[in-house]
Formats: C-alpha cells, sequence, structure tokens
C-alpha cells in the first residue's frame, strides 16, 4: 500500500507552520467560521481578536 507523502519547503518543515493564504484566501474561511459560530452561539459569541504582529 503506497502513502501519500506531503511536499514541504525547508521552512515548513523546521517550524511546522502552516502555508500562507493570501488575504483573497483567507478571508472566506475567516466569515465562514464566523457564521457558523454565530449560528451555534449567537452573534455575541463572534469577536475578532488581532494578531500579534498587527499590535506592533
Amino acid at each position: 500500500m503506497a502513502h501519500a507523502v506531503e511536499a514541504s519547503t525547508p521552512a515548513t518543515a523546521s517550524r511546522g507552520r502552516a502555508r500562507h493564504l493570501g488575504p483573497e484566501r483567507r478571508r472566506p474561511q475567516i466569515l465562514d467560521t464566523a457564521l457558523e459560530i454565530a449560528a451555534e452561539s449567537g452573534i455575541s459569541a463572534v469577536t475578532i481578536v488581532p494578531s500579534p504582529s498587527a499590535c506592533t
């Protein structure tokens, strides 16, 4: 049985980080997740926390 091998760059292999998604791909993911949270827990459960890099 053959196993799939995921390609990685040295950066992702050494740090274990996910591949960067640009804003055009990340924004829909964030909005979809916010909608799911709002549907399950109410709109007050949806929050936006700035990333540490945005605060510097």
